[in-house]
């Protein structure tokens, strides 16, 4: 009875002995994983901290005075005149006074002084266009012009306008002369003409309250033929106004034995008096 007593306390104690074997083997690769875990994360701060020293590093490098002064050499290279003022401005505004800043500057200015040029020579290229296309566009009034003046001369010549003097009444004739141009006969006439006084203003008839009056005259014409000699074409009392001194054209209306009809105004009327 009593050895088996002994044997189950062996036991016993065996078992608790394996048991803190167990614990101590547990306990001493606890604190070694503790150990390896502080270990690592100094290697990891070590790291981090050598990343942030990197990272440093290459900013300094991408946004350095060297690096920033090669990226205007690039630029001006390839005719980036707008990076080369830009960067040139943040090398200047970083690293003031450097000799990439002074480089720099050099490049912005000669950038500048190519800006100016260019600007100047579209400006004279823009105004000369601008010359020519005036030059061109007075030719070709000039040539219409030319044109229309000729065409309105092939048509009658005025030889004469102007008013006699008020008689005791007020009334004041109308003389006009003309030519034939045209190779078509002339069937009837008629003009329109405003009288003035001395100081350039219209004046109405003082009867016919009227300013602005038409006159008829009965062919035939001929070309070269009209009225002509003195006293021209002639109409008395045309209007009574004592202030009349001077009368203009207003229009010039012909109707040709063929039944076509011509009517000139405005600049024609100005054309076809010489």
């Amino acid at each position: 009875m009593k050895s088996k007593s002994k044997l189950v306390i062996t036991l016993l104690i065996l078992a608790l002995c394996f048991f803190v074997y167990q614990y101590i083997d547990i306990l001493i690769k606890y604190n070694k994983a503790n150990v390896d875990v502080a270990d690592l994360q100094s290697k990891i701060s070590i790291l981090n901290d050598a990343n942030i020293s990197l990272r440093g590093k290459i900013s300094d490098h991408e946004n350095g005075a060297e690096n920033r002064l090669y990226m205007i050499r690039l630029a001006a290279e390839r005719m980036d005149f707008n990076s080369v003022l830009s960067i040139a401005d943040e090398l200047h505004e970083k690293f003031p006074g450097s000799p990439e800043d002074l480089e720099g500057q050099e490049l912005k200015n000669a950038v500048n002084a190519v800006l100016a040029e260019e600007a100047k020579a579209k400006e004279e290229a823009e105004k000369l266009a601008r010359e020519e296309a005036e030059k061109a566009e007075n030719i070709a009034r000039e040539e219409a012009e030319k044109s229309a003046q000729e065409k309105a001369r092939e048509i009658i010549r005025v030889t004469k306008l102007k008013v006699g003097k008020p008689n005791s009444a007020g009334g004041v004739d109308l003389f006009i002369g003309f030519t034939n141009n045209s190779d078509k006969i002339i069937k009837y006439i008629y003009f329109k003409a405003t009288p003035y006084n001395a100081v350039g203003d219209s004046v109405k008839c003082d009867i016919k309250r009227e300013s602005t009056t038409g006159v008829k005259d009965t062919g035939p014409y001929q070309k070269g033929e009209g009225i002509l000699g003195d006293n021209s074409g002639y109409w008395q009392c045309v209007w009574y106004n004592y202030s009349i001194e001077t009368v203009q054209l207003n229009e010039i209306k012909i109707e040709y034995m063929d039944g076509t009809s011509v009517t000139l105004t405005d600049k024609d009327l100005e054309y076809v008096q010489y």
